[in-house]
């Protein structure tokens, strides 16, 4: 898990996770990426279409949690 804002979101996704499947003996994973602002998720992307385009296929399922503000309240809808 990395913040989207996080300088080695990609560092993490091409060599944390790799590690962390390979040491448990795991053909799968997932790597989690919290956004805090709408502006963070341009980059994000942009990441990931790198690693895409340089590897051919995501190792891992990349799962963004969106944990900006200003949503409506699941009450009011």
């Amino acid at each position: 898990m990395k913040l989207a804002k996080s300088s080695k979101l990609k560092q993490g996704f091409e060599h944390q996770l790799p590690a962390y499947l390979k040491a448990q003996q795991l053909k799968h994973g997932y790597y989690v990426v919290v956004l805090y602002f709408n502006k963070e998720l341009e980059r994000v992307e942009k990441v990931f279409e790198e690693i895409q385009s340089k590897q051919g296929a995501l190792q891992g399922q990349v799962i963004i949690v969106d944990a900006t503000r200003k949503k409506p309240s699941a009450s009011n809808l």
